[in-house]
């Protein structure tokens, strides 16, 4: 009796141990159910959300491009048209079933241009929009999605940037004095293309154009192989020593340049680089028989004066703002000698005055400022001021890959995705 009851003793054992066993695979076979259930939804999830994802940023990208053309073509007007326009046509696009909102936040109005090309808004003459379209949580306009909320994600932001440029129908100006151009030098105007090699004057192109929205007063001695156009209501006073190649006719409408915004770089620069002794009250002034070296960088002074005798090499692509006046006597050796690599930015009401007797390759934009050119060595680059007046003897020679001009079509030229 007593062994029966071990024999069933044990069968209980075995029948418990067995049932554990069971119950041990089919929580296995639970867990990797789950597992596979949330593979099959992940795969779900990338095959048709991220579809849905795709087709949204390709809609957008469109809405993004049309309106950034739309708002190119506004740019010779004025920001706030530009601007108007790039959002209206935004609107005239659907994404995911959904007319485009952009902000006008979302649309930059600024030059697009240099080598390599890129985008600068602020101290530079406007020549394209940027337009970033947006679907993103921050604006309450995510895509959603529908399996991925499964693994815990339930949106997706996604946005487009599109920038179009204004293509010049015409020929730029290479000088530009917006009040008043005045020419008293024996001073000739022509162009090249630094892209395509250093200036040859016996490769010069017949570019080097001169405009304004006022008068523009020629007395000098001066062969301008280019257009010479006054503004709208401006007149043309040409010595009889002057020679125009090409247009003289009157500007149907007013160039549009921006003033200079030096304030994003009056905290952030790189002014370090230059040594402590050639700075001061936030002044750059290099004297006589001094040297410097400027690496490439971006810098911020209130007044900059390279006096006569000093030597300034600019050693990189080195931009400098300027708040008040710049004044250059001295020498200053451009990098490569392409004016691209020396740009001056005058914010304000200041002045800028060359007057040296070496050549400088320089990119000047100072559209609130005087400049002037005094000096017997040539100018190779542009410049735009509020007033322009030429009275050296110097040659003035554009290079075409800067460009100032405002007017013409529009071409989109960058996609960002």
């Amino acid at each position: 009796m007593a062994f029966k009851h071990i024999i069933l003793f044990e069968q209980k054992q075995i029948a418990c141990v067995s049932r554990r066993r069971c119950r041990a695979r089919m929580g296995m076979t639970l867990i990797y159910s789950i597992i596979a259930i949330s593979a099959l939804f992940a795969l779900i999830s990338l095959a048709v959300d991220l579809g849905r994802v795709q087709l949204v940023k390709t809609e957008l990208q469109r809405a993004a491009d049309a309106a950034a053309r739309y708002g190119a073509s506004g740019v010779s007007q004025s920001n706030s048209v530009a601007v108007a326009r790039a959002v209206a046509a935004a609107a005239d696009n659907q994404v995911d079933g959904s007319s485009v909102v952009i902000q006008n936040s979302d649309v930059q109005v600024g030059y697009w241009g240099g080598s390599p090309a890129t985008f600068t808004s602020g101290g530079l003459p406007n020549n394209a929009v940027r337009v970033t379209a947006r679907r993103v949580a921050s604006r309450g306009n995510p895509v959603p999605l529908l399996f991925a909320r499964v693994l815990g994600l339930s949106s997706c932001n996604v946005s487009a940037v599109s920038i179009a440029s204004v293509s010049s129908s015409s020929t730029p100006y290479a000088f530009v004095g917006i009040s008043q151009v005045t020419m008293s030098g024996n001073s000739d105007s022509d162009s090249y293309n630094s892209n395509n090699g250093p200036y040859s004057a016996g490769s010069a192109g017949s570019e080097g154009s001169i405009g304004s929205n006022g008068d523009v007063n020629l007395t000098g001695k001066s062969n301008i192989h280019g257009d010479v156009h006054p503004g709208p209501s401006g007149s043309l006073t040409q010595g009889n020593k002057v020679t125009i190649s090409g247009s003289t006719s009157n500007l149907t409408s007013p160039m549009n340049f921006s003033n200079v915004d030096a304030s994003p770089y009056a905290s952030s620069n790189n002014n370090s680089n230059i040594p402590s002794q050639f700075i001061t009250n936030g002044d750059l002034k290099v004297n006589s028989n001094k040297s410097l070296t400027i690496p490439a960088g971006t810098y911020y002074f209130n007044d900059v004066t390279f006096n006569g005798n000093s030597d300034v090499s600019i050693t990189g692509a080195v931009t400098i703002y300027v708040t008040g006046n710049f004044t250059m006597s001295g020498h200053a050796d451009t990098n490569l000698n392409l004016p691209s690599n020396f740009k001056i930015r005058v914010q304000g009401a200041g002045s800028v005055k060359i007057a040296g007797s070496t050549d400088l390759y320089a990119d000047i934009y100072a559209p609130e400022a005087d400049i002037t050119v005094s000096g017997t060595g040539d100018l190779f680059g542009d410049a735009v001021g509020d007033t322009l007046k030429i009275t050296g003897n110097g040659s003035l020679h554009y290079d075409k890959s800067l460009s100032n001009s405002s007017s013409g079509g529009t071409q989109l030229i960058s996609m960002v995705k």
